[in-house]
């Protein structure tokens, strides 16, 4: 070691290596180590003070300077990295004392802030809130706009946004759902794609993972649902164990007749137990038999009743349903003052049928029976599917047997047969009036256009000179009779010539006749005569009637 003293400064210097572990300047100053100091003690290197040295402890200098090796946790300034003890709630503290914000930050960037105004803020995580182990660990903190607040809330979300969840591992499986709710432990757990979707109460939804727009509100409501679509579960497990969609349950209990039932994709909605209006009334809870009524005592006891049974204006005995007083009441449709047993009226402006008789069963007709009063004189009629045509027979069940008036498709009408051939078809005699007396006119007549002179009525008449025209005659022998004109027709006009039937004749001047003699042509124009026996003149008929000369008498035409 070399030992010297140059320029004011004495050193100790190592000879060898020319290291200087000690030298005091001309100030007065120390320095170990190295050759400059810059302070009364500079030292280039480690100090070490054993006594009293132990691990984390920090030299702490008393008022006169002696350093001593302290407990940090015993300092009263400060905030141990190891913690503190002796502190006091009311004067230790972290924060500020001014009106700052107080920042905490990891790798340098902010996290969480304590405005002045107590507020606490979360900075960085995508407009996302995470508050608990593991909460939102793997959300991607682009702007999600998620909150997820408990032990593994929300973990597993990646690119899921507009979620909020509360509660132990709530959405904890959440990847891609958006704007899900869910409040509760393990509420919404297993969802994973599933949107839209509301969650409150212990286990509600679970064990859903893909479906939208369901709603459980209630402890392990809607539990094992796991891709339904637009459910409602209300109450403690209601529709726990329902796996469809479009379901409504409202209930405190894991039940599948919940007290409301309801199916969206049908409109349905059930009770399943007593439905109370108002207070006032509780319907039944069972259904009733066929055709029975809801009935109230007035007391609010609602029951199914036989509408039969209340002594009202019907009365049912077995299959038949007639009214109760039938020998004095009648029945009317469209009218309140029934004229006959059955009234049927109608005052709209309608072509519409007012009654209608149908039988679906095409094989069988649809008919109306009338009966005498011991169903000793029957007739039916109606519409005959066979072969579209109208019928009325003689019969009470059969249409076809003994038929005695038909109406064809064609239009054309049958007396004695059920295939007219012509618009009239009669199949047997025609008789007008009895044969006896008569004071009217009872013949068939047809209009033809005078083609002479003026007729009277009573004048017989023959084929004219043009089409559809007829003169009148004074030729005995004349065999192109037509009939009697029926009325007086002026020359050149249409009246109505009777053909056949009971018809007034006007008699020569010359002749009387008599009841059952032949009516033939006279010799005076347009006028009869009459003969027991034809052997003169046109035969047109049989007298009905005696009549004087120059007057007139009743003829059975043809």
């Amino acid at each position: 070691m070399l030992i010297s003293n140059e320029s004011g400064i004495f050193r100790v210097q190592n000879n060898t290596t020319s290291e200087t572990p000690f030298n005091i300047a001309s100030d007065g100053s120390i320095g170990l180590g190295g050759d400059a100091q810059h302070s009364e003690l500079d030292v280039f290197g480690q100090i070490t003070m054993r006594t009293g040295a132990v691990n984390g402890y920090i030299p702490v200098s008393d008022v006169n300077g002696t350093m001593t090796w302290t407990d940090p946790s015993t300092l009263s300034s400060g905030w141990g990295l190891n913690g503190n003890a002796g502190t006091n709630a009311g004067t230790n503290f972290i924060g500020t004392t001014d009106a700052q914000n107080l920042t905490f930050k990891t790798n340098n960037v902010d996290r969480l802030r304590i405005s002045q105004k107590g507020q606490l803020e979360i900075f960085n995580t995508g407009l996302s809130v995470f508050i608990g182990e593991a909460a939102g660990a793997n959300d991607d903190l682009t702007n999600n706009s998620n909150t997820f607040i408990g032990y593994y809330s929300g973990t597993s979300n990646t690119t899921g946004s507009g979620n909020n969840a509360l509660g132990y591992q709530s959405l904890q499986s959440n990847s891609t759902g958006i704007y899900n709710t869910a409040l509760g432990n393990q509420a919404l757990n297993t969802n994973i794609s599933g949107s839209h979707n509301i969650a409150i109460g212990f286990n509600t939804l679970r064990d859903h993972n893909t479906g939208d727009r369901n709603v459980a509100i209630g402890n392990q409501a809607g539990l094992s649902n796991t891709a339904g679509v637009g459910n409602i579960f209300l109450g403690d497990n209601a529709g726990r164990n329902e796996i469809g969609s479009n379901k409504l349950y409202i209930a405190n209990s894991n039940t599948a007749s919940p007290l409301i039932y309801g199916d969206f994709s049908t409109n349905l909605l059930r009770v399943n137990g007593s439905l109370n209006i108002n207070n006032a009334y509780t319907l039944p809870t069972t259904d009733g038999a066929a055709n029975y009524i809801m009935q109230t005592n007035g007391t609010g006891i609602v029951s199914w009743v036989d509408p039969f049974s209340l002594g009202g204006p019907w009365t049912k005995s077995g299959n038949d349903i007639y009214p109760t007083n039938f020998a004095t009441e009648n029945v009317a449709i469209g009218t309140n003052t029934p004229g006959a047993k059955l009234h049927v009226q109608d005052n709209l402006a309608t072509n519409a049928p007012l009654f209608r008789i149908k039988n679906e069963n095409l094989s069988f007709p649809s008919t109306m029976a009338f009966t005498s009063g011991n169903d000793t004189y029957n007739y039916i009629m109606g519409v005959d599917p066979a072969d579209n045509s109208f019928k009325i027979s003689n019969s009470l069940v059969n249409l076809n047997a003994s038929t005695r008036f038909t109406i064809a498709s064609s239009g054309n009408v049958g007396i004695g047969t059920t295939a007219p051939n012509s618009k009239l078809n009669v199949n047997g005699d025609v008789g007008l009036n009895d044969g006896a007396t008569v004071a009217t006119n009872n013949a068939i007549t047809i209009l033809l256009t005078n083609s002479g002179p003026a007729v009277a009525a009573g004048d017989i008449v023959v084929v004219g000179t043009a089409n559809n025209s007829f003169n009148v005659t004074n030729n005995p022998g004349h065999y192109a009779v037509i009939g009697v004109a029926a009325e007086a027709i002026s020359g050149g006009s249409v009246g109505k010539i009777a053909i056949s039937g009971v018809a007034t004749v006007n008699i020569e001047s010359a002749s009387n006749v008599i009841r059952g003699q032949h009516c033939i042509t006279g010799n005076s124009n347009g006028r009869a005569s009459g003969i027991s026996i034809p052997s003169a003149g046109t035969s047109i008929g049989v007298y009905l009637t005696d009549g004087p000369a120059d007057g007139t008498a009743k003829v059975l035409l043809r």
